[in-house]
């Protein structure tokens, strides 16, 4: 948003002096859903993660300018994934006394001269507010992390009062530092974006016009990032006449060549023609694009619906429409000015999570006092809607049908066993025979479905239909591990782990046949899986002890992590609100629990410190989290959490040998389980009437 810069940078410096004396924040800011990063002025606010620091990567350090005995660029560190900061130093030089602005933070990811990888780079415009002013451009460099600063360069200073605005760096492929900025001095453009390079940091050369597009127009802000291709892209604004300061973006085989300058690159732009503008940014996760900008406008130029609680996103690399994603901070004035200087949403810094499932904003906003405030918190990483309240379990040992509640297992003698309740009356049929695991099922239209390991290692698929009866046919051979499986949308899905350790995948849709991936390696058991929206999710024990994670959606592909530490058995998932929940027994009989969500990341607890066995069987039930599990000692045990209360257990079974199963049916809890002799027992508890107990027999 650049009409009027000077006007708007000398309202600036006059707003902020006072600002920063003002009372602390108001907890009744505009703003919604984010954290104070501190109680100080902030503004321009900039983020990074470390990735070439050895020991200290992962740090999160963060950027904002404020007034500390003069303008400076105040840093901080974040050792929780960018929840909470402290505060650790000050990037400040002598030509800070004549106005500074519009800084950037950057991370050297290769040695550029005798500045090693890790080093730290610091860039501001200065001198924004000097009499006869000239403004120029500054490069700062830190060893330390970013707690001392020290001036390394000055890249260009202007020969007239026009401005240098918002500085950006990145390494190109030849291995040289290169910096762009805005440039107001060129008579034949009203702003243009300049290039220049360096083999050291040092001495700047080969000045050129990246974006040049016109006399009237303002391409500026820019702000580069490598994709996963190894390309580069480019996210920038164009203001002037004719022009919305609506963002564009373009793209650099090799960081320093950026096709021709009079070419105002690719809009972006959604599939109904909405349109972000003013101050973009953007960050990059896989191959999606994630930007944000003070305003979100209409094909027809107002202001849209989601205007200042939206980011765009793209999964083809910035080319093509873009889908929206809800920002995890709200703000419900966005682009407001005080005195005339901007504070809401401008110019704001996104960063992705290094496992791709999140999105960092630090967001500025006015407080209840019109002081300037950085605000942090994270998001999910996914299309809006498509996180939401959309969630499928996968398949169990039950289904129910009407009013009838089926249960496949194993018998003793390796049949597929089928036992259903029908209106009290417990009914049992056999399926088919060789079963060497637990069978999992799931009613798909009409029919039904029941996929389990085979004694020949196959992976055994039988179904029901009720014009045909019963069918099966084989859809893999070498499995190793029980399957997990699920519908999603008209396809049929199942996972299992094969004989050397690969989770595999494979889906069945009508007209395309069956289809198969890999989805990881080093893996056994059986996989726990959920579809959230879009997204699918397994959750798989590693042969050393540990949870790995994949999950795919059609935005981002295939991600994977890994967590946890003595993992003994197979886990369970369920989603409960905006958080993922993995029980697992581990060692020494505990059962361990983990939950994620997107400003939190993984966090653990444990609901029994022994005497756990088996998988357990979960879901969400009222507002609370149940689980039940096999005891060693042959109970079926059940505990429970709700928020204020904590967990809770009691026993629900004795004499049984099998993993239970459980579900909800209608407002009751249902849990089954075979005891010694192969019986299959079932208890379930009513809200009004307590607990209930049959057995549905051999």
């Amino acid at each position: 948003m650049r009409v009027a810069k000077a006007i708007l940078v000398l309202a600036l410096s006059a707003v902020l002096a006072a600002a920063v004396l003002a009372s602390p924040p108001n907890a009744e800011a505009a703003q919604s859903g984010g954290s104070l990063l501190w109680n100080g002025y902030s503004h321009y606010p900039r983020v990074i993660r470390l990735e070439h620091n050895g020991t200290n990567n992962g740090l999160v350090v963060a950027t904002v300018v404020t007034n500390l005995n003069g303008w400076v660029g105040a840093t901080f560190h974040s050792n929780d994934d960018g929840r909470t900061y402290t505060h650790v130093g000050e990037a400040r030089n002598e030509a800070n006394a004549g106005g500074m602005c519009c800084h950037t933070l950057y991370e050297l990811p290769t040695q550029v001269g005798d500045l090693p990888a890790g080093t730290l780079l610091w860039a501001a415009s200065y001198g924004l507010n000097a009499t006869n002013r000239r403004m120029s451009v500054r490069v700062l460099k830190s060893t330390d992390l970013g707690r001392t600063w020290s001036l390394l360069s000055i890249v260009t200073t202007s020969t007239t009062t026009q401005g240098l605005w918002e500085p950006e760096f990145t390494v190109a492929n030849d291995g040289r530092l290169v910096v762009f900025y805005s440039d107001e001095t060129d008579p034949a453009h009203s702003q243009k974006l300049v290039a220049a390079r360096s083999t050291d940091g040092v001495t700047w050369t080969d000045f050129k016009n990246v974006v040049a597009i016109g006399t009237a127009e303002r391409p500026g802000m820019a702000v580069v990032r490598k994709l996963q291709n190894g390309q580069f892209i480019m996210s920038y604004e164009v203001c002037g006449t004719g022009h919305n300061c609506e963002a564009y973006v373009r793209r650099s085989p090799d960081g320093w060549d950026w096709g021709n300058p009079a070419s105002i690159g690719e809009a972006v732009r959604t599939a109904d023609g909405r349109y972000p503008g003013s101050t973009p940014t953007i960050t990059v996760s896989g191959n999606t694009v994630f930007l944000t900008s003070m305003r979100l406008r209409t094909a027809s130029n107002g202001f849209a619906p989601g205007d200042g609680r939206t980011i765009l996103g793209n999964a083809n690399n910035g080319s093509g429409a873009w889908f929206d994603v809800d920002a995890p901070i709200a703000v419900s004035d966005p682009g407001s000015l005080v005195d005339g200087v901007p504070c809401a949403t401008y110019s704001n810094p996104l960063l992705a999570s290094r496992d791709g499932k999140s999105i960092l904003l630090i967001a500025t906003d006015w407080d209840a006092a019109n002081v300037c405030r950085a605000y942090v918190a994270s998001g999910a990483a996914l299309p809006a809607g498509s996180n939401g309240p959309s969630y499928t379990a996968e398949g169990s040992q039950v289904f129910t049908s009407g009013a009838q509640q089926h249960h496949y297992d194993r018998a003793p003698n390796g049949d597929l066993r089928h036992r259903f309740n029908d209106g009290g009356v417990i009914r049992r049929d056999t399926w088919g025979s060789g079963v060497a695991g637990r069978p999992v099922t799931f009613t798909y239209s009409a029919q039904q479905h029941v996929f389990a390991r085979r004694t020949d290692g196959a992976l055994g698929h039988w179904f029901w239909d009720p014009s045909l009866g019963v069918g099966a046919d084989t859809w893999a051979t070498g499995i190793a591990g029980d399957p997990a499986a699920t519908t999603v949308g008209n396809a049929q899905h199942v996972w299992a782990v094969d004989a050397s350790g690969a989770l595999k995948h494979w889906w069945w849709a009508p007209g395309q046949g069956t289809q198969n991936d890999t989805w990881g390696t080093g893996l056994a058991g059986r996989p726990a899986l959920m579809v959230v929206g879009t997204a699918q999710h397994t959750f798989t024990r590693t042969t050393t002890g540990e949870l790995e994670h994949s999950w795919w959606n059609p935005f981002m592909g295939m991600r994977r992590e890994r967590f946890g530490c003595g993992v003994t058995g197979d886990p369970v998932v369920v989603q409960y609100g905006d958080a993922q929940h993995v029980w697992v027994t581990g060692t020494g009989g505990t059962l361990k629990h983990w939950w994620w969500n997107a400003n939190q990341g993984w966090q653990n607890d444990t609901w029994a410190s022994s005497g756990v066995t088996g998988r357990p069987a979960a879901f969400v039930y009222d507002g609370e989290q149940h689980v039940f599990a096999r005891g060693t000692n042959g109970t079926l045990d059940h505990w429970w959490w709700r928020t204020g209360v904590g967990v809770r257990h009691d026993t629900w079974m004795t004499g049984i040998t099998t993993d239970p199963e459980a579900r909800v049916i209608g407002t009751e809890q249902h849990a089954w389980a075979q005891d010694s002799t192969g019986t299959l027992k079932h208890n379930w508890w009513n809200p009004s009437t307590g607990s209930h107990a049959d057995d549905w027999g051999l």
